[in-house]
């Protein structure tokens, strides 16, 4: 089985990560991109997010005080993020929808019964 995980690079994750060669800035770094790398919602509290990153080397690389703060610090930053994203989804989502209206011919007082008639066999 070790032959295997050899294949996969597993072995040298493990030195990839090792926590006394690396410097406490290092090890946040790590840490948060493993909070990227798993999605880990800014939304969400920390133990609902635990099962996605427990797991992870990365994990163990900070002491139980340093994870909470990094979580924390984290989230404050990737929540702002999100927001920003969100909001220029929906403005992308409005405009593509306005394009659609004009592409279509019909006023910004058409109904979707309107545009239903019109295109409904495309």
């Amino acid at each position: 089985s070790s032959g295997i995980n050899a294949e996969y690079g597993e072995e040298a994750e493990e030195e990839k990560y090792c926590k006394e060669k690396m410097t406490l800035e290092e090890r946040q770094a790590a840490f948060r991109q493993l909070l990227v790398d798993r999605e880990v919602s800014a939304f969400s509290t920390w133990e609902k997010e635990l099962h996605k990153i427990v797991f992870d080397q990365r994990y163990l690389l900070l002491s139980g005080r340093e994870r909470k703060q990094a979580y924390d610090t984290y989230v404050k930053s990737r929540a702002e993020e999100e927001r920003i994203e969100k909001r220029n989804k929906l403005k992308d989502n409005r405009e593509q929808f306005k394009k659609l209206v004009q592409d279509a011919n019909l006023s910004s007082r058409a109904t979707f019964s309107d545009f239903a008639q019109k295109f409904g066999k495309e």
